[in-house]
């Protein structure tokens, strides 16, 4: 899923470019962000966590019509402990869902997961009632990393550990 924020041309760092938001402001790890489609087609399209049933768990990240106030926020952090506040470029990154109320009751942390129903890989948020749920998010499991690369005049995220 591509994103529609933007970043300057400045020289690599060593540590990796910070990423950007649409106002040109670094993301930081305490903040939430929207992430819109990339594709100017999908235009009035946001990112929300949803179900097919009303208290399927684990739910899924879809894009659907927006609302008047964007779609569900989602917060960017490093996956390193030792990563700063700053999420940065081709870096490990975790996603998760934050300030949504739903009857999973969990923390809204993104992974890829498999459906046999579709034979497709999907962005899942959450877990399955009744499996041990972790206490907090889970920094050291690589299905749960993303990273950030440059797409466009935005950025994609891929799924998978860089380091």
């Amino acid at each position: 899923m591509a994103s529609q924020l933007t970043g300057p041309c400045d020289a690599a760092q060593a540590q990796g470019q910070p990423i950007y938001d649409t106002d040109g402001h670094e993301l930081t790890k305490n903040n939430l962000y929207q992430i819109l489609p990339a594709d100017r087609n999908m235009s009035g399209l946001c990112l929300f966590a949803t179900s097919i049933a009303p208290v399927d768990c684990p739910m899924r990240a879809v894009i659907a019509r927006c609302w008047p106030k964007g779609g569900n926020a989602v917060m960017i952090m490093p996956a390193e402990e030792s990563g700063g506040s700053v999420p940065r470029l081709s870096s490990d990154l975790l996603l998760a869902f934050k300030n949504i109320i739903t009857m999973c009751m969990m923390e809204l942390q993104w992974h890829i997961k498999d459906y046999i129903s579709t034979d497709q890989m999907h962005v899942t948020v959450g877990f399955n009632l009744g499996a041990p749920v972790p206490s907090k998010i889970d920094r050291r499991n690589k299905l749960f990393r993303f990273r950030a690369e440059r797409h466009g005049n935005g950025y994609k995220l891929p799924q998978g550990a860089v380091s």
